[in-house]
């Protein structure tokens, strides 16, 4: 609750300080951004507090255990994760004029910026969900407290210099900073560490989040065009993976025929 109440608390600074440096608009553009942002992974939100927490919280006296389910947790992440995120990129402009207006054109390069973040997030909270699973729940919210001090710091520092943008940058920063806290923890409490596999994922899905910032980059249709190519190849890709991670059987409904496919082809 405690945790919660910071991260609350931060939110509520950050907006303050826009209107108080741009304006009252810019909030709206600041709230899109970062609903949408949190949209995008909100299927994987939701199975690591139905489903993961339990499981971890179960194993938490097995060390071992831990280290393979926040390793197996991580990987399914990354998959179901980067289509919406990259989507979240090469098109947010049309999302943002789907769900809102032209009027909230600000939020397009903040919701870009974020989506880097949100990637980052996909692999800190089921390392964050170990100090829970562990009874660690005030280094918990020391870690908490400390990463959303950051968020605040330099979103305040750069609204002044640099605008609205920096929100995106703030959130991203601390993201990193949160990780990094996130791994050390869990390395110091179980000795984690990274499998190969979850390495593979990672690296390809920062690959694929780079393509994207490149395709953004280009002009007219063209970024359309790519990027609706690069979403199809990624997601095919990563449905792939995902069988061959939890069988067909485990996928929704509208994909285990795809799925069968994809793993036939393979």
């Amino acid at each position: 609750m405690l945790a919660a109440a910071a991260i609350g608390a931060s939110d509520y600074i950050v907006k303050v300080s826009i209107t108080r440096h741009i304006g009252l608009m810019a909030v709206g553009s600041y709230q899109a951004a970062w609903s949408l942002s949190f949209l995008s992974i909100g299927v994987v939100s939701q199975a690591l507090g139905s489903d993961f927490y339990p499981r971890l919280s179960a194993a938490s006296g097995n060390d071992h255990r831990c280290n393979q389910l926040l390793n197996e947790q991580i990987q399914v992440s990354l998959l179901m994760a980067i289509p919406p995120i990259l989507a979240g990129i090469v098109l947010a402009p049309q999302i943002i004029l789907f769900f809102y207006s032209k009027g909230f054109a600000d939020a397009v390069i903040l919701l870009r910026l974020q989506m880097v973040g949100i990637l980052l997030a996909v692999v800190f909270i089921p390392l964050s969900y170990l100090l829970l699973a562990k009874g660690k729940t005030l280094i918990y919210l020391l870690s908490t407290v400390t990463t959303n001090l950051t968020f605040v710091l330099i979103a305040c520092y750069g609204l002044p210099i640099w605008g609205l943008p920096t929100t995106g940058v703030a959130f991203s920063l601390h993201m990193v900073l949160a990780l990094f806290i996130g791994y050390l923890m869990a390395h110091s409490l179980i000795g984690f560490v990274w499998f190969p596999l979850t390495k593979k994922y990672g690296l390809a899905c920062g690959a694929f989040l780079l393509l994207g910032l490149g395709v953004v980059r280009l002009e007219g249709w063209a970024t359309l065009i790519a990027g609706l190519l690069l979403v199809l190849f990624v997601s095919l890709y990563c449905l792939r993976e995902l069988v061959s991670l939890v069988g067909w059987q485990k996928l929704p409904l509208p994909l285990r025929s795809l799925g069968l496919f994809l793993t036939k082809m393979g």
